[in-house]
């Protein structure tokens, strides 16, 4: 009976021992250093950290275990943690820093569908810093263990057999009062993960990058194209390889007269649109387009060279197989020229010139692009 009881004490005693403190927390506007040392003051066990932990911290946590305090604590900052004897190490994941090889470790991963160049070039930039390529099929990830995790992740989610992908494109040239007439308003978002994006999204639950076009929208677009009201500059139609890029523009060549040495003279300016498009496949038929997208247009005026201005926007949005996208971003003026007359009058030989008023007005136009990308075979 003895031996029985002193069993079951010894029991409780492991158990109770290696139980996880769970703490309450509460900070507000706190050194993040200050924390860190109540932590270790609660659990009992040391806390260091590398001279680049600074900041202020704001967190209020009930009954959860110190891995979790700790995720919560640093994350603002970014910073890492890692346990080696009973000691925690905080500090910086940035490879530059002196404490990146105490908390990074190295792992490999083998590819299924795509070269190793192929799947860190699509990598968002912030994670290219912790890869490189062993060879064409191995990508060595050298990260702390939560950002190699999100890495492997991704890589497993974009890492695909490569497809033929068919891009049916289309390059639209519209002014405002024709949007406004579509029930269009235009709003701007930043798509920031490496590198700044301005593209334009449509007021209906962000059609331009998430969804479908709404199809009246996709019927207006048509129709203004149809009627004149907007312009199509270009509409090709691409065979790409995932993961490899096309390119086409859509410019012109305009003559305007001008004045050199008291003499007229014709000077050509090249004006227009130039898209160069990336398509990926993602793994849940989805795929990551990657634009860029450069115009150059003219400022008109009645005499001489026009001033000219050039516009570029780069990045990368989402769609479904089989769903269009639009892309906006780029905007310009220019002029054209509204003559008003008197009924009848102003339509009178030779005099008629005296009932009529010529005015120039300001336009402001926009580029809109639209992608549709499918199977090669499917849409065929």
């Amino acid at each position: 009976m003895k031996r029985c009881a002193l069993m079951v004490l010894i029991v409780l005693s492991v158990f109770l021992f290696s139980e996880e403190k769970l703490l309450d927390l509460s900070f507000f506007q706190t050194d993040i250093r200050d924390a860190l040392t109540q932590i270790s003051y609660e659990i009992g066990k040391p806390i260091i950290y590398d001279r680049t932990v600074t900041g202020f911290v704001s967190l209020e946590v009930y009954q959860v275990p110190v891995e979790k305090a700790l995720d919560l604590l640093l994350l603002p900052y970014g910073y890492q943690w890692v346990e080696i004897d009973g000691v925690y190490f905080v500090g910086s994941p940035d490879p530059e820093s002196p404490s990146f090889f105490t908390l990074s470790k190295t792992y490999l991963y083998r590819t299924k569908g795509n070269s190793a160049d192929q799947l860190i070039e699509a990598l968002p930039p912030v994670m290219q810093n912790y890869v490189f390529p062993l060879s064409t099929d191995t990508v060595v990830i050298n990260a702390p263990p939560k950002i190699a995790s999100k890495i492997a992740e991704t890589l497993n989610t974009i890492d695909v057999p490569e497809e033929e992908l068919i891009l049916e494109v289309k390059v639209v040239e519209v002014n405002e009062e024709t949007l406004r007439k579509w029930g269009i308003s235009w709003q701007y978002s930043n798509q920031s993960e490496g590198e700044n994006f301005t593209i334009n999204l449509l007021e209906k639950a962000l059609d331009i990058v998430f969804n479908t076009l709404d199809y009246s929208v996709l019927s207006h677009i048509e129709l203004s194209i149809g009627d004149g009201s907007a312009k199509l500059l270009a509409n090709p139609r691409l065979r790409l390889q995932s993961g490899s890029s096309g390119k086409f523009s859509a410019k012109t060549q305009r003559n305007y007269i001008t004045t050199e040495n008291d003499k007229k003279v014709v000077k050509s300016v090249e004006l227009g649109t130039e898209v160069e498009i990336k398509p990926f496949l993602l793994r849940d038929n989805t795929v990551s387009l990657t634009v860029k997208i450069t115009s150059s247009n003219a400022l008109d005026k009645n005499e001489g060279l026009p001033d000219t201005t050039s516009q570029s926007i780069e990045g990368t949005v989402r769609l479904k197989l089989g769903e269009t996208v639009a892309i906006g971003g780029i905007g310009f003026d220019t002029y054209t020229t509204v003559t008003d007359k008197v009924p009848l009058l102003g339509d009178i030989p030779v005099f008629g010139y005296l009932f009529k008023k010529e005015t120039e007005r300001k336009i402001h136009k926009e580029i809109l692009i639209l992608v549709k990308c499918t199977k090669a075979g499917e849409s065929e």
